[in-house]
């Protein structure tokens, strides 16, 4: 007999689910291609040059300097900009690319030499019926800590951070007790760099697994449905909103 195989599910395509299942069809059953957002843009360019610079610390065992790291962010932004379809339309790309510089130069300058890392974007994963969902973090600390970075407009509120559902995720493939700090190179009138701490424990990770186990199981139905009510669910928002109100006028 047969061993069933093991279907491999990223985190990212729970999320999408969870937040609009129509969503989720267009891009993992239709594998319909977008436009990507300059924030998605500015994201991958941040993280992957903090990337390559932590890398360049656990194989050299030093800093690189600032001309290095502007060098390394070229190279992405490069890379970046030719694989992915970016919507320039509404966004000044100068000021996206100024804003990668402003946020990687604020890391560089209040956190970088205080982060110990001995691992580059371990992989997580944790087995769910015949699903496997899993994703990857940024870094692993000499300490035990995970870690990951990004950029943003503002802080992220200890509140959310400590209900983050990717965070809880995390957990689950890579065990307990957890422990996770988050970076935000914030942008705003005075830049800085936002650090908050969380944890999380066996009774939130079973919790996150059981209602995983749920959304695993709807999404095997097939059955989809548009979030009317999020506020994603809108024109500026969301890059199949044309597409979405097509199909549901012509299912009426």
């Amino acid at each position: 007999m047969n061993k069933k195989s093991i279907i491999y599910v990223p985190y990212y395509a729970v999320d999408t689910y969870q937040n609009c299942q129509q969503k989720w069809k267009y891009i993992f059953r239709d594998n319909m291609k977008t436009e990507a957002e300059p924030s998605l843009f500015e994201h991958m360019v941040f993280s992957d040059t903090l990337s390559e610079c932590f890398l360049c610390k656990i194989r050299y065992g030093q800093d690189p300097d600032i001309d290095m790291v502007m060098k390394t962010m070229q190279k992405y932004l490069k890379d970046r900009e030719d694989n992915l379809q970016v919507n320039w339309s509404r966004y000044n790309r100068v000021e996206s690319y100024d804003r990668i510089e402003i946020a990687l130069n604020i890391y560089m300058e209040k956190v970088f030499e205080q982060v110990e890392p001995v691992e580059i974007n371990p992989p997580w994963a944790i087995k769910i019926g015949d699903y496997k969902v899993g994703g990857r973090v940024n870094l692993k600390l000499a300490n035990g800590v995970y870690l990951n970075y990004s950029i943003g407009s503002k802080a992220t509120a200890q509140s959310s951070l400590d209900k983050d559902e990717k965070v809880t995720a995390i957990a689950a493939g890579l065990g307990v007790p957890f422990r996770f700090v988050k970076h935000v190179s914030v942008l705003k009138s005075k830049p800085d760099v936002d650090h908050k701490f969380t944890t999380r424990t066996w009774e939130q990770v079973n919790l996150w697994i059981q209602k995983t186990k749920k959304v695993l199981k709807q999404m095997e139905t097939g059955i989809t449905y548009p979030n009317i009510g999020s506020w994603l669910c809108d024109e500026d928002k969301c890059p199949f909103w044309e597409t979405c109100r097509f199909d549901l006028e012509n299912e009426l």
